[in-house]
Formats: structure tokens, sequence, C-alpha cells
């Protein structure tokens, strides 16, 4: 294969490539949308005033970390016990 060749396929497979990243983002912005407005009509659909949902939402947030913090301590610790006996 000539280099001439060689070069016209590298330009044509960035040309590609930029087109199928400009086409990931469109989608991606799209996903992001479509999320948001299931978001949207989830909230609106439940009867609660706004400060009560605030404050649902921040009690579910405050759960879910303590859940992962929990989750994560038993292989913290055991690492540092590794660690301290050497291993």
């Amino acid at each position: 294969m000539k280099i001439e060749k060689i070069i016209a396929e590298i330009s044509k497979t960035k040309k590609r490539i930029l087109e199928m990243q400009t086409k990931l983002r469109e989608l991606e912005r799209m996903k992001t949308e479509k999320e948001n407005a299931e978001i949207v009509e989830l909230v609106r659909s439940i009867d609660v005033p706004a400060p009560e949902l605030t404050e649902m939402l921040r009690t579910i947030r405050e759960k879910a970390l303590a859940e992962a913090i929990k989750s994560q301590v038993p292989e913290f610790i055991g690492k540092r016990e590794d660690n301290y006996n050497g291993e």
C-alpha cells in the first residue's frame, strides 16, 4: 500500500471518528434530557410540598451515603489489618 493511500485512509478514519463522537455526544445529551424529564414527571406526580420533598430527598441521600460507607468499612479495616500484620 502506498503512503498516499495510507494517509487518505487515516484522514477518512479520523473523519468517521469525529462524526461518531459527535453522534455519541448527541445521544448522551438526549439520554440525559429524557432522564431529567422522567425525574421531573415523577417529582410532579408526588403530592408533597417542596420543603417536605427536599427533606425526603436529603434523608434518602444521607441513608444511601451511610450505607455506602458501612459497606466499605469492613474492607478498609481488613486492608489496615493486613498492612499491620506485615502483609
